[in-house]
């Protein structure tokens, strides 16, 4: 299984395990130790502290009973940032985004009532520091692509133990 890779800000990926929930979950947590933070079934996981950057990934995974009839677990496995990178990149979008929201509502009234339209040149800034937040998220992504392999590769190994990477 390969990384995925998608457009968005934070790639999704599931994985089956022939061990139940419970026993997982346990197993999980006993092998990850502290680079593991656990509250029920979903769990924390991150590269180790020494190599850890501003663009290291974190990997939730949200362990579920199966859907099989033979059982099992399905995992459901989510990369992002870390938390509050994740938060300020979320602020700064919704922020750039309202801006140009409003700035371009400016404009139009501006261009109504026959006055230079001003306010485009806000908005389109704006925009394109959306854009720019956008772009650097996808260079961080490409930074952390080998620790997003190795936690990828670690979480597939301890879901399968019959698992050959």
């Amino acid at each position: 299984m390969r990384v995925p890779s998608s457009l968005g800000f934070r790639p999704t990926f599931v994985l089956r395990s022939p061990l139940e929930e419970h026993a997982l979950t346990e197993s999980l947590e006993q092998h990850l130790g502290d680079r593991a933070r656990a509250a029920g079934p979903h769990l924390l996981l991150s590269v180790p502290h020494a190599d850890r950057r501003p663009w290291s990934p974190w990997l939730h995974v949200d362990v579920r009973p199966g859907d099989e009839p033979d059982g099992g677990s399905d995992l459901v496995c989510r990369f992002s940032p870390h938390p509050s990178v994740w938060t300020g990149v979320m602020l700064a979008e919704l922020a750039l985004l309202s801006t140009v929201f409003f700035a371009a509502f400016f404009a139009v009234g501006q261009h109504v009532a026959d006055q230079p339209a001003w306010a485009w040149w806000i908005a389109l800034g704006a925009l394109i520091a959306s854009v720019a937040l956008w772009a650097g998220a996808r260079l961080g992504q490409r930074l952390a692509s080998d620790q997003m392999r190795s936690l990828l590769d670690e979480i597939t190994a301890l879901a399968d133990p019959n698992h050959r990477a």
